[in-house]
């Protein structure tokens, strides 16, 4: 049985999210684990007391209301409540120890010229996830009708081309492959990129290829709205050691820019 993770903080803004992971979970006749972390410090926790006690209850409250969800589409629902400083560490965690394929979790970004790329807390699981994680923001819906693959052709990007190919062919969704190039000394590799992918699809994904000139970001995110896109792919370009990226530039750069899901698939998945 398929497990999908949904990391929520009952916010508004991640209603969203909470729909999309129990269709998910519905479509793939998996269990949905529905986890919500209780930011509180050390002293908090230490002392307890009525505000660690309120912040419980809502909590709980609302993974009631996502377990009720989730029973009346049918779809087998956990949840989980963890207190700590660092909720992205529980989620995590939390993904190592059952298992899952996939954790689901909102975009949590700020509107306006002081708009974050993301929030923290999703930023840090995309760096340290050891499964795919599905960012949704709060606009969004998740199809797999029409799926925009990024590809730079690079060894750590296979499992996103990987998964975005077999997501093609489980649903019949059509596939673009998209690498963009800065400078013409760069162009025949970003070619090469797609064409390498049309390849792999052989005759059973049908496979758009394009090689666009301009800033990587700026061309996965137009081109997603222009074609109205279901699902943007992407690799999560993270390192290993204590200098480990939370992610690529690009790949955070577009989750923070695009109104469209985006499913980040990590090197070794």
């Amino acid at each position: 049985m398929e497990k999908i993770l949904l990391a929520t903080d009952g916010s508004s803004r991640n209603e969203r999210a909470v729909k999309e992971a129990i269709k998910l979970a519905g479509g793939a006749a998996g269990k949905l684990l529905a986890l919500y972390v209780v930011q509180a410090n050390m002293v908090m926790m230490a002392e307890g007391g009525e505000e660690l006690a309120q912040m419980e209850k809502e909590a709980r409250a609302h993974l009631d209301q996502v377990k009720e969800q989730a029973t009346a589409e049918g779809v087998e629902c956990e949840t989980l409540v963890h207190e700590g400083e660092q909720p992205y560490a529980f989620i995590v965690e939390e993904a190592e120890k059952q298992g899952v394929s996939t954790i689901v979790m909102g975009r949590r970004g700020l509107a306006g010229v002081e708009r974050l790329v993301m929030g923290s807390v999703t930023a840090r699981v995309i760096g340290h996830a050891p499964c795919k994680v599905l960012v949704v923001p709060s606009e969004a819906k998740v199809g797999f009708e029409s799926i925009l693959l990024a590809t730079d052709g690079s060894e750590h990007n296979q499992p996103a081309v990987s998964e975005a190919l077999n997501l093609a062919r489980r649903y019949g969704g059509k596939l673009t492959a998209l690498s963009a190039f800065t400078s013409e000394a760069d162009r025949v590799s970003a070619e090469e990129s797609v064409e390498k992918v049309v390849g792999l699809a052989a005759d059973d994904v049908e496979v758009e290829a394009m090689a666009v000139e301009g800033s990587p970001a700026s061309a996965i995110t137009n081109i997603a709205e222009e074609q109205g896109v279901d699902l943007i792919v992407l690799g999560s370009h993270g390192r290993t050691g204590l200098s480990r990226l939370l992610m690529g530039s690009v790949t955070e750069t577009v989750i923070g820019h695009t109104d469209r899901a985006v499913l980040v698939v990590p090197q070794g998945v």
